[in-house]
């Protein structure tokens, strides 16, 4: 078996054959059908592929170890890799009638022991983040309700979303939220702890934007009554 693959896998939705330069996210940025999102790590950008609208993310390491490998990982086999198990879950997650982008597709480079990866997804037309939006204004109690009982359809459809964080939702302009980026998501065979850790999870990210815009003299709409109302819809 050769160590160096080149791995493609398309939703049967999409028409168009799924290319490796489809993934390139360097080209894309020099096109002007493309455009660089905020936040993150930066290495998501909004493409056009015959007039529908995408999401292309590269899988990149956080912390320390991003410094050696900053988009490398042990190649393990296909079932074991990011964009397998992350299609999985939104597979899930849709399966559920959840609201969550559809993959698109996904690829997968190896060379020798390690990989390289990218996944495409559809594009949410939305308002922006939950952290931007309550930056600019304030979001009714009822919608605070709905994104805690959103939560807890999550967490009964058994996924646990470690990343959960005011970053990773998005309001449509309708006010309705959809759940992003389940890169490290989990699949779990039964309710435990880690849903509370879930809830945690955004709750110190609201807490850790709270205090950045305090620092610079800048709103941000959150208290704990807003708190309690996600919790009243989660429970």
């Amino acid at each position: 078996m050769s160590f160096n693959q080149l791995i493609i896998q398309q939703s049967p939705s999409i028409q168009r054959k799924l290319s490796a330069l489809d993934f390139d996210l360097s080209s894309w940025r020099k096109r002007t059908d493309s455009e660089t999102l905020a936040g993150g790590r930066g290495a998501s950008q909004k493409v056009k592929m015959d007039d529908d609208w995408y999401v292309l993310r590269e899988y990149l390491r956080g912390g320390l170890v991003a410094r050696l490998l900053k988009d490398q990982y042990v190649w393990t086999g296909l079932t074991r890799s990011r964009p397998y198990r992350e299609d999985q879950v939104v597979q899930l997650a849709q399966r559920h009638a959840l609201p969550v982008p559809a993959v698109a597709g996904y690829r997968i480079q190896t060379s020798g022991l390690f990989y390289r990866a990218a996944i495409l997804t559809r594009y949410v037309d939305n308002q922006g983040t939950l952290a931007s939006f309550i930056s600019d204004r304030d979001l009714a109690e009822e919608n605070w309700f709905a994104l805690g009982a959103l939560i807890r359809r999550l967490h009964w459809s058994g996924i646990c979303h470690v990343d959960l964080n005011a970053n990773n939702i998005l309001l449509t302009a309708n006010l309705d939220f959809y759940l992003i980026d389940f890169d490290k998501a989990k699949i779990m065979s039964q309710q435990g702890s880690w849903t509370t850790h879930n809830l945690q999870r955004l709750l110190r990210s609201l807490h850790k934007i709270q205090q950045s815009r305090r620092q610079q003299n800048q709103p941000f709409h959150f208290n704990s009554g807003h708190w309690k109302r996600l919790l009243d819809g989660y429970k």
